[in-house]
């Protein structure tokens, strides 16, 4: 509209650069101008052409495999460059595709830098390459480039080797190794590690050697990879025991040795374990303590160890074997423990240890009463015995007691008793026999001589050498009485008719011969009685009798001989008496001595016949007047059996028939009687004073002689 127009105009340029343009309007016919001086128009235009490439080079001529190979174009345009791109291709091989990157530039489009990775398992060819570059205005410009550089074998570089627990940890890989403080050590296994940088390294084929003192270690495997670097491993283990003298460690790869190294071994010092077997604490008794030095590169190493213990109240103890067993004075709290090596490099090496220490009574068993190797439950009373006890976990025994109890009011404590430790008869041993020790226990036979027979309770007191004391429980046994024997060896060899010979009896009981009654018979071979007595044995228990056989011809004769003791046991013994004939004289003397001596004879047989009659009357009356009269009372105080009067009358009958007397003609003797028949003052009083001492009647006496 009015006098502006605008009109698109197409050219075509024919060449680059500053284009100058003339514009001229020419009117048409119907439309006449007035004014044409403004109809012609001169316009300069700068034409585009496609960009230049004026220079291409790379960063080498020669690439390693794996490597990267920058390459760089210079580009020129009159309006500017958008990109670039680089393709590449194996130079000898058949396929025309290109691998490309892209180009970048930093300096507004001029230099243009493209990167090649070139794969670890690249030929080893030349490469091509072609450039395409792009202006502004779309157009492109490019450039073909053979043969622009050369793929070779990378280089490789080695690193190690490095030494586990010698060298400083941790390592790259990328530099050697540098050394720590210790040496290698012996009989331990160190791990050495090689590492190769090489961008196209084949594990398959480039696998290194690692030698130690000459041999090859077993093979190395491939223990990482990462980017250009690969590391391999292989175990070495020094030999145990071996010498402290270096080694060398050589490492070697496509047949070039690539580091040798000396390393010295470190000498590990000993260490010392302490053990309680059982137990973490300590009690002196028989504590089993072992010491152990433990050496692992030098097992074989002996050393000699000085060991010691501190015991709390006790005081210092050398260790000698694996058992302990602290001294005396022993006291609660912490034992210090040491030991110190004596001799070789390592001399003048301690340890030391702290262990609590706890005290406890001795545990002891319930005791056993034991005879010729059986368990018994009786004691007779007058002998020894012997009773056996176990120790549990106990200190070294000091002293053992006992205490023997019959009742409330009846008790001995004996506070030392002998004693020894043996190990007991399978049948005697007491306790469960596990982990004890045993001790014999001797009872004297004065220790329970004066305990009524009947039940006891016994308990054992044992102290340790601490003073610290542990009670048994009770054994519970029988108290009976020993029952008396008789002793005829001291008797003569020999008897002579005619010849006076003294008869010897000894009278023993275990417990006791206090108010024991005998009764002694001496009959001939025609059963007539030639002596009889009731005797109280003195403290000697020796019965004594002057005595001469009858008659001169050969004869035996009976001794009989019967006791019992206050605690109703009897003995009855009888021994033949052998006498031989006596020595005649000459056949005048005795011819002429015979009347005399028939009447002399006569009046012996006649007196002695009186006499045995008077002695056997009054012995007879005293027995049968004292049963009577006692009977009541020692019934309640003996056993039924051995004061039964079932007999009585029997054994008085033949007591008086032995004698030769009948029961009527029984008498009570007055002393005077007595002393006419020919008895001494002496041998009346005697006889009064046992009839006033005789706890027993004699019928129990004769008694013995029947159930003999």
């Amino acid at each position: 509209a009015g006098s502006r127009l605008i009109l698109p105009v197409n050219i075509t340029p024919s060449r680059v650069g500053f284009t100058e343009l003339l514009v001229r309007w020419t009117p048409g016919h119907s439309n006449p101008e007035r004014i044409i001086d403004n109809n012609l128009k001169t316009v300069e235009i700068d034409i585009n052409g496609p960009p230049v490439i004026d220079d291409f080079t790379c960063s080498t001529t020669t690439a390693t495999r794996g490597g990267i190979v920058i390459c760089q174009v210079e580009v020129s345009d009159d309006f500017g460059v958008s990109s670039a791109s680089l393709s590449w291709r194996y130079n000898a091989s058949n396929d025309s595709t290109y691998t490309t990157s892209v180009a970048t530039t930093q300096d507004s489009g001029i230099n243009w830098k493209a990167a090649i990775s070139l794969p670890t398992d690249a030929p080893l060819d030349r490469v091509d390459l072609h450039w395409i570059v792009h202006d502004l205005q779309g157009q492109t410009s490019e450039i073909w480039w053979d043969s622009a550089f050369q793929i070779i074998d990378g280089s490789a570089s080695w690193y190690g080797v490095h030494v586990s627990n010698v060298d400083l940890e941790p390592w790259q890989g990328f530099s050697p190794p540098i050394h720590g403080l210790d040496g290698w050590i012996r009989g331990q296994s160190h791990v050495l590690t090689a590492c190769v940088v090489d961008v196209d390294h084949d594990n398959q084929t480039e696998t290194p050697i690692i030698r130690v003192d000459g041999i090859d270690l077993v093979t190395p495997i491939q223990s990482s990879s990462s980017g250009s670097k690969t590391c391999y491993q292989s175990t070495w283990i020094p030999e145990i025991g071996g010498t402290l003298e270096p080694v060398s460690i050589v490492l070697f790869a496509d047949g070039v040795e690539w580091s040798n190294r000396s390393l010295t071994p470190t000498d590990l010092p000993p260490q010392a374990e302490l053990t309680i077997s059982g137990k973490d604490h300590l009690d002196g008794a028989r504590d089993i303590v072992l010491i152990e030095l433990l050496d692992p590169d030098d097992p074989d190493t002996l050393y000699e160890l000085n060991s010691t213990i501190l015991w709390p109240g006790a005081g210092l103890q050398i260790i000698e074997g694996d058992t302990l067993i602290a001294p005396k004075g022993l006291e609660v709290g912490d034992a210090q423990i040491s030991t110190r090596i004596e001799n070789g490099k390592w001399d003048g090496m301690e340890w030391s240890w702290s262990r609590p220490v706890f005290l406890t009574p001795p545990t002891v068993s319930a005791p056993v009463l034991c005879d010729a190797n059986l368990l018994q439950q009786q004691f007779s009373r007058g002998t020894s015995g012997t009773v056996w006890i176990g120790v549990v976990d106990a200190r070294p025994i000091d002293n053992i007691g006992i205490k023997v109890t019959a009742d409330a009011n009846t008790d001995r404590m004996v506070p030392s008793v002998f004693y020894e430790e043996l190990m007991p008869p399978s049948e005697c041993t007491p306790g469960t026999g596990l982990e004890s020790q045993f001790f014999r226990i001797q009872i004297e036979e004065s220790i329970l001589r004066q305990f009524p027979l009947g039940s006891v309770e016994l308990s054992v007191f044992v102290r340790d050498i601490d003073a610290i004391t542990g009670i048994s429980p009770t054994l519970e046994f029988e108290i009976v009485g020993s029952k008396p024997t008789l002793d005829f060896s001291a008797m003569p060899i020999q008897f002579t008719s005619g010849n006076e010979s003294r008869l010897v009896v000894q009278i023993k009981d275990l417990d006791g011969i206090q108010n024991m009654e005998c009764s002694i018979l001496l009959k001939d071979q025609d059963d007539i009685t030639l002596y009889s007595q009731l005797f109280m044995p003195m403290l000697d228990g020796l019965w004594k009798l002057d005595w001469t056989p009858p008659g001169v011809d050969a004869a035996n004769h009976t001794l009989y001989f019967a006791c019992l003791d206050e605690t109703s046991l009897s003995v009855t013994e009888s021994m033949i008496i052998q006498a031989e004939a006596g020595v005649m004289e000459n056949l005048d003397q005795q011819n002429t001595t015979q009347q005399g001596s028939n009447e002399e004879s006569f009046t012996i047989i006649i007196g002695g016949a009186f006499f045995g009659f008077i002695a056997i009357l009054i012995l007879t009356l005293l027995l049968y007047s004292r049963g009577k009269e006692e009977l009541i009372e020692e019934e309640e105080q003996l056993p039924d059996e051995a004061w039964s009067n079932q007999n009585r009358d029997d054994s008085d009958e033949r007591l008086n028939e032995m004698a030769g007397i009948t029961e009527s003609e029984a008498k009570v003797w007055t002393d005077e009687e007595l002393l006419d028949a020919g008895w001494t003052r002496e041998q009346v009083n005697h006889y009064r004073e046992n009839q006033e001492k005789n706890t027993h009647s004699e019928d129990e006496i004769l008694n013995i002689f029947e159930e003999e």
